[in-house]
């Protein structure tokens, strides 16, 4: 029997059987390939051995000794027994220790049946114990909404402190105190909250005993079923376990086996989910009446839908109805809206939200690669030696991906660039941090690739074989207006070539970018910048690792590859190329179809998953032209703000109460699968627009889910390319084939044009992301639990300008720029630099978008604002009325 592959292997006996192993391997991975079972409390697959709990104990019958399964290597002519005599005699007697120093509370831990030491105890027989109590002591912390902490029953096997330090790499934890006071704690003791703990729960996935365990949960026992899904919320795409308790979500657990996250998760995919639950969930389609809302029935709301919809077009024609869609809908569901627009109503006005960041990186990328960024596995991309990070905030929007990135720093000696004006979690990873000045982006990375070009800095032979457009784009490169100062850029000369030496001298690079690169003035010339230094460096082709939009959403490439866009139809074929589907020109983005209400041209708008009044810029702007369309019809799970201005409500069923598929940053195609039945009436996104389509007699999806992949796979090639059975299971990958990379000609931006004057308008205020809410927190911020940990609504400034402004920390101040104005408090970030404000999203009572003019790109029509030049009032500074005026 050979194990392990053939290529260097050892041969020996394991309970009787001759087995060959590759050089190497534990006893403890070898009997797990040949299925032996050896118990073990510190072991996982996913860390490091330590051989700390001692219950994998093996006889070596040839010496006569007791080994650790876990740390130690096979040998050749190795006699191993796993079940002998003293073997299990040991065991009991470490499993009867362990219990000894272990209160005697199983029946009413919150572990229960989950505990493996009761597990394992209960495999070996153990039962009563014959040793005299050795208990310890501590008292419990729960001073989180997330889990407490009882080290009585830790058991020291670190598995918690592998997990913070090896897989989420933020080194919280570590052991305190020696001998029988040791145990697992922060720096000085302090709670976790007072911490750098980013809440992942990692370290609660990984526990054995009761020593960690999930607090606020409405079920504490084991959940009775169990359903493997997908996270709804970041592009990570992360696997998880969904427990529940009568249809109620009780517990969310990574899901390993497989996936790009294995044992760890992020705090919003661990705690978050149960969003799912919250009481402001739609239960019933509703219709505006005087006086408020009336509930309907499906059949009344679907026809009140189709008639209205179908009256406007013949009237006006498909161009007076817009669809504006999500990248939270599945594969399947976008494929659906889109049809529904361009066939059943003719409709060529069909979006979604992620055109707002996306559109920048997807034109430009598809232009250049062929495809939107580089679609591989984290385990490959993790194994660059270079990160180049440029307006873009992994540990907070990514944080799964933001583990690999910080593996590959500290384990491998990967180097890590990053190009932002804030400090950010990954800052302290970093080789060299570049704050460029308000619109210097664009100077820096060409002043990086010049110093490239003319230090040879360069991979010639891949460019010069494999790529298209060099000599063209070197000679307008090299033009005198484009070699920009260091100092335009707001950074030093040394630092400039200590990066760009860095990226040319490095093997494989891999550049991630988010929206503060695609959502400023010049952010399509900027991701062209991008796209031509991986070029340069032949990091574009199969063999280089390559570019990596940071996308917000789970499913933003799949609203694209499904044809929610006005550019594409299914499979990123361009509008026109399939004239059964296209019903005439002039399509609009979705801020041209705000643009075209506002101003009386757009009669109907059927807005699914989104919420404008919230996310896009300039709010008075959106609420006006939102009021001024005669049909609104909103499909979503809340009474969303936008929703509220509506003619008609859809309630929606959320991830855990449908199926379907959704592509993640790896170009993975994942399956969601269902967990519960759809709220009270609320049904899937696809199943409206089944019914609505039958209203209209127009049977626009089959019923059976393989019968609509094929459909799909018609009219999109890249998705008919994979196999059917690896769709159902969830494996199946986005393939675009292979392109010869083009370099694309740059263009000289302007500086970008401030409408403000700075003498009123003294600060830049910019909003992003945090780690406990996503985008706008339409779903997070009705989590219960990150609810509890999110501070109270602020904005933050530096220390020192807080101080020149007369400042006191939580003084409430009066936010303004040209277009509007925000109310909130202040709070001092010493890692802002002077002159900054930042917000963060997700909060209720901050309103960033009033701040925001709807202004866009002429050629993506993506948002070209994330923040503006404000001043700061304190409202208690208000000027004195002239009561007789």
């Amino acid at each position: 029997m050979c194990l392990g592959g053939t290529l260097d292997t050892i041969t020996l006996t394991v309970n009787g059987t001759t087995v060959s192993g590759k050089t190497g391997m534990t006893i403890l991975a070898l009997a797990q390939e040949m299925g032996i079972y050896i118990p073990t409390l510190c072991h996982d697959p996913h860390l490091k051995d330590i051989g700390a709990c001692r219950i994998c104990l093996v006889e070596e019958e040839n010496r006569k000794v007791l080994l650790p399964a876990c740390v130690t290597a096979i040998q050749p002519g190795m006699v191993i027994r796993t079940d002998s005599a003293p073997v299990l005699e040991c065991r009991r007697i470490v499993v009867k220790l362990l219990l000894a120093s272990h209160p005697e509370s199983c029946l009413v831990c919150d572990k229960g049946n989950r505990c493996q030491l009761r597990q394992i105890a209960s495999d070996l027989g153990v039962g009563l114990i014959d040793m005299d109590p050795m208990p310890q002591y501590f008292p419990s912390e729960d001073s989180n909404p997330f889990f407490k902490r009882d080290m009585s029953k830790c058991i020291l096997c670190a598995k918690c402190i592998r997990g913070d330090q090896d897989l989420v790499v933020e080194g919280v934890l570590d052991y305190l105190n020696r001998g029988f006071e040791a145990r697992p704690s922060t720096l000085f003791n302090q709670p976790l909250e007072k911490s750098d703990c980013t809440f992942c729960g990692t370290c609660l996935s990984l526990c054995p005993t009761g020593a960690l365990t999930e607090v606020g949960l409405p079920w504490p026992g084991t959940g009775k079923e169990v359903c493997q899904t997908v996270c709804p919320l970041c592009a990570c795409g992360c696997s998880v376990a969904l427990e529940s308790v009568d249809g109620r979500l009780i517990r969310v657990k990574p899901e390993g086996e497989g996936s790009s996250n294995a044992v760890t998760l992020c705090v919003k995919g661990h705690f978050g989910l149960d969003f799912i639950h919250s009481p402001d969930r739609l239960r019933t389609p509703l219709l505006r009446e005087e006086g408020g809302w009336k509930e309907a029935s499906w059949e009344e709301a679907l026809e009140l839908v189709a008639s209205s919809l179908s009256a406007i077009k013949d009237k006006e024609g498909g161009e007076a109805v817009g669809f504006l869609g999500s990248p939270r809908l599945t594969n399947e569901e976008s494929y659906l809206f889109q049809k529904l627009a361009r066939s059943v109503f003719g409709s060529p006005h069909v979006d979604n939200g992620s055109r707002l960041y996306a559109a920048p990186a997807f034109k430009v990328l598809l232009d250049a690669l062929g495809r939107p960024g580089t679609l591989k596995p984290f385990s490959e991309l993790g194994k660059s030696d270079l990160f180049l990070v440029v307006g873009a905030n992994p540990a907070e929007t990514a944080p799964v991906l933001s583990y690999y990135l910080k593996r590959a720093v500290r384990d491998s000696g990967a180097r890590l660039i990053i190009i932002d004006p804030r400090k950010t979690p990954l800052s302290r990873f970093a080789t060299l941090h570049l704050r460029p000045a308000r619109g210097g982006d664009l100077s820096l990375i060409h002043g990086i690739t010049r110093i490239m070009l003319q230090e040879g800095l360069w991979n010639k032979g891949f460019v010069q074989t494999h790529t298209e457009g060099f000599q063209e784009w070197e000679e307008n490169f090299t033009r005198k207006d484009l070699n920009l100062p260091a100092v335009q850029a707001g950074v030093g000369d040394e630092e400039l070539h200590g990066a760009a030496r860095l990226i040319g001298e490095a093997a494989k690079v891999l550049c991630i970018f988010g929206d503060g690169v695609t959502q400023q003035s010049g952010g399509v010339s900027l991701v062209r910048a991008l796209s031509n230094l991986m070029i340069l460096k032949g990091e574009a082709g199969e063999g280089g690792v390559g570019i990596l939009p940071l996308l917000k959403e789970n499913n933003t490439i799949g609203a694209w590859a499904m044809g929610v866009v006005p550019e594409f139809l299914p499979g990123f074929v361009p509008s026109g190329a399939a004239s059964d589907q296209v019903p005439g020109k002039g399509e609009m983005t979705a801020l041209e179809m705000i643009q075209a209400a506002d101003e009386g041209k757009l009669k109907a708008l059927y807005i699914v998953g989104e919420n404008p009044l919230l996310s896009f810029p300039d709010r008075a702007w959106v609420e006006r032209a939102l009021s001024r369309i005669p049909f609104l019809v909103v499909q979503d799970l809340y009474l969303t703000e936008t929703a509220n201005m509506a003619r008609v409500i859809l309630p929606a069923a959320s991830f855990a109460e449908k199926e379907g598929t959704v592509i993640n940053l790896e170009g993975r195609i994942q399956k969601i699968n269902r967990a519960f039945p759809p709220l009270e009436k609320s049904l899937p996104d696809g199943q409206i627009f089944r019914r609505l389509g039958e209203k209209l007699g127009q049977r626009i999806a089959p019923e059976e889910t393989t019968e609509l992949w094929e459909e799909i796979g018609k009219r999109a090639p890249l998705y008919g390319a994979i196999p059917l059975h690896l769709l159902a299971k969830g494996e199946g990958r986005l393939s675009l084939g292979e392109v010869r990379p083009k370099f694309i000609l740059p263009v000289v931006d302007a500086p970008q044009k401030f409408l403000e004057k700075e003498k009123d308008f003294p600060f830049y205020f910019m909003a992003g992301a945090v780690r406990h809410h996503l985008g706008w927190g339409t779903r997070t911020s009705r989590s219960s639990r990150l609810k509890k940990l999110a501070p109270a609504p602020h904005v933050s400034i530096s220390p020192e300008e807080g101080a020149a402004l007369g400042l006191a920390e939580g003084d409430e101040i009066r936010i303004i720029s040209h277009k509007g104005e925000i109310q909130t408090r202040i709070h001092f970030d010493p890692d802002l630099p002077r002159g900054l404000i930042f917000a963060p999203h997700g909060y209720p009572g901050i309103e960033e978008n009033r701040l925001l003019d709807h202004l866009w790109d002429e050629e993506t029509k993506s948002q070209l604002q994330k923040g503006c030049a404000v001043r700061i009032e304190r409202i208690d500074d208000e000027p004195e009325r002239d009561d007789a005026a």
